[in-house]
């Protein structure tokens, strides 16, 4: 009996890989719709083998009950009996079930069903296996427990060689008189699991393979009910045996209960194996009794306790709350955290583990035994040749690209997701001139010989219209001479493509010169989204001065008299008559005051000033005060060369014989009167012995020592 416990327990182990294992989806968050097609064989052989009662059929009826109460909320099973499927069968599922129909209600169904035993017709894995085909879900399996040889096939791999990878297929072949993996998994399908017990001491053995294979990673280890994980959980299912089980809950490190218990679920033994059938009470293995109860929620990495008694048995097995994550890194081999711009060009594409709904990354884990990570990809709508694994280098075009990557682990698992990016990349404008334009300068103006247009493309192809319409109008800077005499202003033409340049003077009129050719730049950056549209070019445009030959170098003449003028002034400043240098600013005044027999000598400063209206240009003009009374006014002079200086004001001394020049005295009527710089001037006021007699010579200066 401990031995049959132990072969039960082994596989339900088995059938509960199929409800725990399969693959997970990850995108969109959701949990994934999953159909089960399960084919029963409640052939005779399965109540008495070689004249024998045996208890195969309660173990799988039993081991269907925990499968039915693990289905989930978008789980659907339909169980195919064998005997459904011979003589006057319905040839129709014995069962449906639904996973929203709650568990105990599943469970019943498959308790309370009983039918007559018969054979093992393929037909009825045929049913299964095309019904699978027409359903439309996530996750498809193809169950198949027998223990024996079917009828109505001739090669059950060949059958299972056209089953598609989007169905899995288990099989399960107990007896001796079962098929072998030879005759079951076609080469090449890693959609097709088997596992053989060809005899009680086989089943134990084959089974524990399996559980090591599978299972092991999925399967907490529980010590006097305390069990830890290092990764992220999304269920954690309690499966424990005894008469009198009862699981309260699952407790945290701090003692207290955490998570949400779905309703336990109790799964017995049956009693009745078919109505052609007398069984033997003692032949029914009355120890199977057990609850099974899942606990869902998000649990962190930790350590726990579960909260149970009565149980003989306990075992508690996990579904992973991870999701697949792919990133990428550039040539310098960082990561690329701003994936919403995303530039074309060359990047590597690594994967991993993130806590589900989170970007939270997830060490690797025993609990996650070997992945294997792949993705497929499409860009801009083609897939890319092969499959890309992690390291593998990408060359990302603009456009959109569409990462569907997947990790495999366990075996059975699966975890996919669907990232989608835009790319951009920097785009290079190019700017070409159809036919080349010339313009003509007239007395009127700039005359274009016709339509200056450019064309431009973007990467070398032709602008669609969204991209023309989004395309920002360039600019044109004049280059070299051609700004100070042209103006150009660039518009967007009608037709895609099209720019066009219309040049102008400067000057509302044409200007005395020769008008060279014009040459501009543009120099095009503009940023549209996330991309750079850029491009430069250099263009020219011809230019031909029509006007006459006066015209054109009207400047030219007046730049030349302009010269000429100046140097005519220069000229007349550098060669114009100027005061003797030896005339002193302040000349030397000799006083002799004269008063009967007394005479005194002094000395008095004069003064001799150049007008500034004069300084310039023409002979230089000045005053010369010579005397210390205010009763002579003083000379005014203009330089005449040579030394020499004219009188303008001699009017005011002429025919006075108290002023004169070099003892002569200026004779009546004279207006001009030249003397030099060496003239000794003499000014006599008052008469006979009370007199002042005041002496100047324009080149003496007086200095505070003239003290006589």
């Amino acid at each position: 009996m401990r031995r049959e416990k132990r072969c039960l327990a082994l596989l339900l182990v088995l059938i509960l890989s199929l409800q725990l294992l399969p693959a997970v989806f990850a995108d969109g968050g959701h949990a994934p719709k999953r159909v089960i097609h399960l084919v029963y064989d409640d052939s005779g052989s399965m109540i008495r083998a070689n004249g024998e009662q045996v208890d195969r059929w309660c173990q799988a009826k039993y081991a269907m009950e925990v499968f039915a109460a693990m289905l989930g909320e978008n789980d659907t099973m339909n169980i195919y009996y064998m005997s459904a499927f011979e003589g006057n069968g319905s040839r129709q599922p014995t069962i449906r079930m639904a996973g929203k129909d709650g568990a105990q209600a599943n469970v019943a169904k498959i308790h309370d069903t009983v039918t007559k035993a018969g054979n093992t017709p393929f037909a009825s894995v045929t049913a299964a296996y095309q019904d699978l085909t027409r359903t439309d879900a996530d996750e498809r399996w193809l169950v198949v427990l027998t223990d024996g040889e079917f009828q109505g096939v001739d090669s059950i791999s060949t059958y299972f060689s056209n089953v598609p990878p989007s169905i899995n297929v288990m099989f399960l072949s107990m007896g001796p008189d079962a098929p072998d993996a030879a005759a079951i998994v076609p080469a090449g399908h890693e959609n097709i699991f088997f596992a053989k017990a060809a005899s009680s001491a086989d089943i134990l053995n084959q089974i524990t393979g399996i559980c090591t294979r599978v299972f092991n990673s999925n399967k907490l280890t529980v010590e006097k009910n305390k069990f830890s994980f290092d990764i992220p959980m999304s269920q954690l299912v309690v499966f424990a045996q005894g008469q009198n089980v009862q699981v309260r809950g699952i407790k945290g490190p701090d003692g207290e209960l955490i998570g949400g218990a779905q309703q336990a679920v109790g799964v017995r033994y049956s009693e009745t194996a078919a109505p052609n059938y007398t069984i033997d009470p003692g032949t029914i293995p009355k120890n199977l009794v057990g609850s099974v109860v899942a606990f869902d929620g998000a649990y962190d990495a930790g350590d726990y306790t579960l909260d149970i008694s009565g149980a003989e048995t306990v075992e508690i097995y996990y579904k992973p709350n991870v999701e697949i994550s792919a990133y990428l890194t550039d040539d310098s081999g960082e990561e690329v955290t701003d994936l919403e711009k995303l530039k074309a060009g060359s990047y590597t594409i690594h994967f991993g583990f993130v806590k589900a709904g989170t970007q939270e990354k997830v060490a690797e884990s025993k609990l996650l035994g070997n992945v294997d990570y792949s993705a497929v990809i499409e860009q801009n709508g083609v897939p890319l040749d092969g499959v890309y694994t992690n390291g593998s280098t990408l060359q990302l075009e603009d456009g959109t690209i569409r990462i569907r990557a997947t990790a495999r682990y366990l075996d059975y698992n699966s975890v996919t997701t669907t990232l989608e990016y835009t790319i951009y990349k920097d785009r290079a404008v190019a700017f070409a001139q159809a036919e080349p334009v010339g313009c003509m300068v007239t007395k009127s103006g700039l005359q274009p010989d016709g339509e200056i247009v450019l064309h431009a493309t973007l990467d070398g192809q032709e602008m669609t219209s969204e991209q023309w319409a989004a395309f920002p109008t360039p600019t044109a800077k004049l280059t070299g001479g051609s700004k100070k005499d042209y103006t150009v202003t660039v518009e967007k033409g009608e037709a895609i493509g099209t720019i066009v340049l219309t040049p102008q003077l400067k000057q509302s009129t044409p200007q005395g010169h020769t008008y060279e050719d014009l040459s501009y730049r543009i120099r095009y950056a503009e940023k549209l989204g996330d991309e750079v549209w850029a491009g430069d070019f250099d263009g020219s445009v011809a230019v031909r001065d029509q006007r006459s030959w006066l015209a054109r170098n009207r400047t030219m003449l007046s730049i030349a008299l302009a010269v000429l003028l100046v140097l005519l002034l220069l000229a007349k400043h550098f060669f114009r008559k100027r005061f003797p240098k030896a005339m002193k600013r302040r000349p030397l005044i000799e006083v002799d005051e004269i008063v009967g027999l007394d005479r005194q000598k002094t000395a008095l400063p004069g003064s001799f000033r150049v007008q500034r209206i004069t300084k310039a240009f023409g002979p230089e003009k000045g005053t010369l005060k010579f005397s210390g009374s205010a009763m002579v006014p003083a000379l005014q002079v203009t330089a005449v060369g040579g030394g020499k200086m004219m009188i303008t004001n001699a009017s005011a001394y002429a025919g006075r014989t108290d002023v004169k020049f070099d003892n002569n005295v200026i004779e009546a009527g004279t207006k001009k009167y030249v003397i030099s710089c060496r003239t000794t001037i003499e000014h006599v006021e008052g008469e006979g012995e009370m007199r002042t007699v005041y002496t100047c010579t324009p080149a003496a200066e007086y200095k505070s020592a003239n003290v006589y």
